[in-house]
């Protein structure tokens, strides 16, 4: 009888191969800033909305209602309003490149340089640790409860997402998958200039991912 074994490979990011020999790896994220700057406009939105209702209401615990439909509201579309305004990783491994997203395009990165992949501290957290320092007030802990996934190309350091600490099992999941995509890619080129298979197609993805680099 066969056994069966849990699956390896994370939910997100997703990957899918390309018509032209890539391979895109993708999927939405929440950016640390994002859950305040939600909370902040729903909190503007309710107290709008409670103005509304005491002006136009006859009983002034109306306002009070409001307010508490405003903020059950809010918990309750707050996943959707995280994938709607949450950021995209968005890149595509090639055997000779990588292109990331930046802006309306792409910039692309040369995988003749050395190029490596990791989950480190947020670049910004040193300047809020700074300030909290000059103002005495550390209350403002974003993005020292960050950690940004990079691409090391070089001498450069690329960001290619920023999760909240809460999420660094989804920073690690795309380490670990970019690094297995370039393996697969590479194992591919490999086998194919051996002559044992012939080039993956859409409806012919590649195969599993190689083995991978330990995270750093």
């Amino acid at each position: 009888m066969a056994k069966s074994y849990e699956d390896a490979y994370a939910e997100w990011p997703h990957t899918r191969p390309l018509k032209d020999g890539g391979i895109h790896v993708y999927g939405k994220y929440v950016q640390p800033m994002l859950p305040r700057r939600m909370f902040a406009l729903a909190c503007l939105v309710g107290g709008v909305f409670a103005l509304y209702v005491l002006s136009t209401a006859e009983k002034p615990g109306s306002a009070v209602i409001a307010i508490v439909l405003t903020i059950v509201a809010y918990y309750a579309l707050r996943p959707m309003l995280y994938n709607t305004f949450g950021k995209s990783v968005d890149v595509k491994v090639y055997p000779d490149r990588i292109a990331v997203r930046q802006g309306l395009g792409y910039k692309n990165y040369s995988r003749q340089h050395p190029i490596e992949f990791r989950a480190e501290d947020h670049e910004k957290a040193i300047e809020e640790q700074a300030n909290a320092i000059r103002t005495g007030n550390d209350s403002f802990r974003v993005y020292r409860e960050a950690v940004q996934v990079v691409m090391q190309y070089g001498e450069k350091r690329i960001p290619l997402a920023e999760l909240r600490l809460k999420d660094l099992e989804k920073a690690k999941a795309l380490v670990i998958r970019m690094q297995n995509v370039c393996a697969s890619l590479d194992e591919a080129i490999r086998r194919m200039t051996a002559g044992q298979v012939r080039p993956s197609t859409e409806d012919e993805p590649l195969g599993d991912f190689g083995p991978a680099p330990d995270i750093r």
